[in-house]
């Protein structure tokens, strides 16, 4: 598509407005989009340039959305107005509609269903358009027209309108005739007009011969065609009349009837070829000589092999075997334009009588938009079916991710208890500490999963991005074979608000990205690591970046390198240049989102032959007074109450009652929820609090929960759980159930949530 398609975006919620100006602009090329963050500045737009489409929200202050759209078709009114809405109300859905409105979409809505409503609303502007023009094509037909014409109401018989020929033939003028029945004109018996008309309009005739008396009293046989036509939602009759009694009338209806031909052959938007078996084209309409770029003359000296491609043209003589056969065939073929633009196209071809002998009829229907639609739809369809496998992943992650979780529990509980018992300058105290800081990343990357497996949000903390990509790259080295080489320069930088198992993930990715550039052949990988200022001119490229300090990150290699088109959609969901098993088409698409998400940008150069180098823009943050891993000791938080623990995990159990005791508790462990539950409903004042694990076998975590409250509502339950899909925080504290604590936890955070709970 040439043209670009016009849009107004209105919003109040600006950020969100221009998230979806962004992500429309960024998604295809064929718009120009404004914003407008309210009805009177989307009212002021409107009214200084023409805009196709308008997108706004229902709900706004001072102007609502359907009001918004009752002022604009004030102001164009072809202009097609699609209404989103966060609420789905069905009567607000009815009135949008009632008013006019081309779609009604509810909040929140991706970008493909919207470009495709945006598409549509589009699509049914130039239909109208071309309706008016076909409309003014008809009118102007009609009124210059040299033969006799009447639109009539088949009801009343009534004329509705005539032409100027129909004028100069009967003698009245326009005003009159317009003023007149066409019994006023037509001297059959009423009886038998009125028979003759219900043929017409059943449709059973479509021409008649009648008596027409004209203004000076003279009657002539004229031979009337008829057409049902719409007009406005009215059912009119569309007539052409013929003075039939003279030859030179004879004559004259002959030539109107060849350019009405004409006027339907060159009006037809399908290409139209006429030519013989032996392919001599003798007639061509409009249609194909604006498609393959030649005049009527130049296509009347070519056969249809000439502008078929090859693929093709091989087929003629086996198509025009099986027309011979079956008198209509339907096949798909290509047209080569003058200009070697290959158009596909649907073909219908027919035998026709032409002059006493047989030809064919081809009418050519170019289905390049067809072609496209259909590549979409696979694309979508397997879209689809990546995103159930990744469903698939991430509800198995999801279970992996609480076992491991389980186990993670034991290891940092014990080497937390451990470290108790252990001198502080020792050096098993420090091997304990690197012990307990690999958990803790490991946590980490068991959260960095449920996050994939749930699509969670995650928390962002100050952050030395360094430390990550110094383990990432000894991690790396174990597997590079001996003919890569890495290269770095990690300097001392500050600090960046982020999420570190996601930022693991942006190092990760690239890194091994970089690792299967070189992989094949060997090379040289260079990462580096500095802090820069980022000026206007260096971020005029990139509206969402504010200028200062930012940390760059620059991963660079050795390997094939890519040209710009490969460039252009490095970043796309599912795009990769790897062999089938080596690559998903994930990874750069989650970098960028990851570092997008983070209020940075990235950037890719690179040249075939001559490697590529992905360079990470964060912005740096002022540095907290205290950036690390472990947290220093500080008192834990005490009591004394009376606590029931209940794990189907008997090595978390005997673990977490160490834990528990050592910070004053009397606990109650035990592996069965069933019997935990009797031992409840037996002494139920015998526990202050209640400490749970979620999924367990016989009854859940959440069903134990329950059947306590019901017996002692009061009563504080802490929930732990490794991971559950099947309720959230915000659901187990509506349950009565005081906190909700995420495996592993560690002693100073479960020490926390019991006081929370207590007091």
């Amino acid at each position: 598509m040439n043209k670009k398609i016009r849009v107004l975006i209105t919003d109040d919620e600006a950020e969100l407005c221009d998230k979806i100006k962004n992500v429309l602009e960024q998604g295809w090329d064929n718009y120009v989009i404004s914003a407008a963050y309210s009805g009177t500045e989307a009212i002021s737009c409107l009214e200084k340039v023409e805009f196709d489409v308008l997108v706004t929200d229902i709900r706004m202050p001072g102007m609502s959305g359907i009001e918004l759209m009752e002022k604009s078709n004030q102001i164009r009114e072809d202009l097609q107005t699609i209404i989103l809405t966060g609420h789905g109300d069905i009567d607000n859905a009815i009135e949008a509609l009632r008013l006019g409105a081309n779609n009604y979409l509810k909040k929140p809505v991706s970008a493909e269903v919207l470009h495709f409503a945006i598409m549509n609303a589009w699509e049914k502007k130039e239909l109208n358009r071309k309706l008016r023009e076909s409309e003014a094509q008809f009118r102007s037909m009609f009124e210059q027209n040299d033969a006799s014409m009447l639109l009539t109401d088949p009801d009343t018989g009534d004329i509705v309108n005539a032409n100027m020929a129909s004028s100069e033939f009967y003698g009245y003028s326009l005003s009159e005739l317009t003023g007149m029945n066409i019994r006023d004109i037509n001297m059959l018996p009423e009886e038998q007009f009125g028979e003759d008309m219900r043929h017409v309009k059943s449709g059973r005739k479509k021409t008649l011969i009648f008596p027409h008396r004209l203004k000076n009293g003279k009657v002539r046989t004229v031979e009337a065609h008829f057409t049902p036509l719409e007009i406005h939602d009215k059912h009119l009759h569309f007539s052409i009349i013929h003075d039939i009694e003279e030859r030179r009338q004879a004559e004259k209806a002959l030539r109107e009837s060849e350019r009405r031909y004409r006027t339907l052959f060159d009006s037809a938007s399908d290409a139209i070829f006429v030519h013989y078996f032996d392919g001599q084209i003798f007639d061509v309409n409009q249609a194909a000589c604006e498609r393959l770029g030649y005049d009527r003359e130049e296509l009347m000296q070519t056969v249809p092999k000439d502008f078929t491609s090859p693929e093709y043209a091989a087929l003629t003589s086996k198509r025009m075997e099986e027309l011979r056969e079956k008198g209509h065939i339907v096949f798909e073929s290509a047209q080569v334009r003058r200009n070697g633009e290959v158009i596909p196209v649907e073909e219908s071809s027919r035998i026709i009588e032409y002059g006493g002998k047989k030809a064919v009829l081809t009418i050519s229907r170019d289905i390049h938009e067809r072609k496209k639609a259909e590549e979409e739809k696979k694309r979508l369809q397997e879209q689809i079916r990546q995103f159930q496998k990744m469903e698939s992943i991430g509800t198995l992650a999801g279970g992996i991710a609480h076992d491991f979780n389980n186990i993670l529990y034991s290891i940092i509980g014990y080497i937390d208890l451990t470290m108790d018992d252990v001198p502080r300058d020792g050096v098993i105290r420090s091997n304990l500490e690197q012990v307990l800081k690999a958990s803790y990343r490991a946590r980490g990357l068991v959260k960095q999963i449920l996050t994939f497996s749930q699509q969670e949000s995650r928390e962002r903390v100050p952050l030395k991005i360094q430390y990550i990509i110094e383990e990432v790259l000894n991690l790396l080295r174990i597997t590079l074979s001996a003919n890569i080489e890495i290269r770095h320069s990690i300097k001392e930088c500050g600090s960046i608000l982020a999420d570190s198992s996601q930022m693991h993930q942006v190092v990760m990715n690239l890194c091994i990205n970089a690792y299967h550039a070189v992989d094949e052949k060997g090379g040289v990988i260079t990462v580096l690591l500095n802090d820069t200022e980022l000026g206007a001119d260096d971020i005029a490229g990139y509206p969402d970046i504010e200028p200062g300090r930012y940390l760059r990150f620059s991963i660079s290699d050795t390997g094939h390198g890519m040209d710009r088109k490969i460039m252009e959609r490095i970043f796309d969901p599912y795009f990769t240049t790897k062999e089938q098993g080596k690559g998903s088409g994930l990874g750069l698409s989650v970098v960028h989102g990851i570092v997008k998400g983070h209020d940075g940008y990235i950037t890719v150069c690179s040249e075939p032959g001559k490697g590529t180098a992905f360079h990470v823009y964060l912005p740096l943050i002022s540095d907290p007074e205290n950036v690390s891993e472990i947290l220093p000791d500080k008192p834990l938080p005490r009591g004394n109450e009376r606590v029931l623990l209940v794990d189907d995990e008997e090595q978390i159990v005997e673990m977490a009652r160490q834990m528990l005791e050592k910070l004053g508790y009397n606990i109650t462990a035990l592996t069965n929820s069933v019997e935990a539950l009797d031992a409840f409903r037996s002494h139920p004042e015998n526990f202050d609090i209640v400490i749970t694990d979620t999924t367990m076998p016989h009854m859940s975590g959440v069903e134990l929960s329950e059947a306590i409250l019901r017996i002692r509502p009061e009563i504080p339950i802490i929930l732990c759980t490794g991971f559950s899909e099947f309720v959230t925080k915000d659901e187990v504290k509506a349950m009565g159930i005081r906190e909700f604590v995420v495996k592993p936890v560690i002693r100073s955070d479960i020490a926390k949530a019991i006081r929370q709970a207590l007091d």
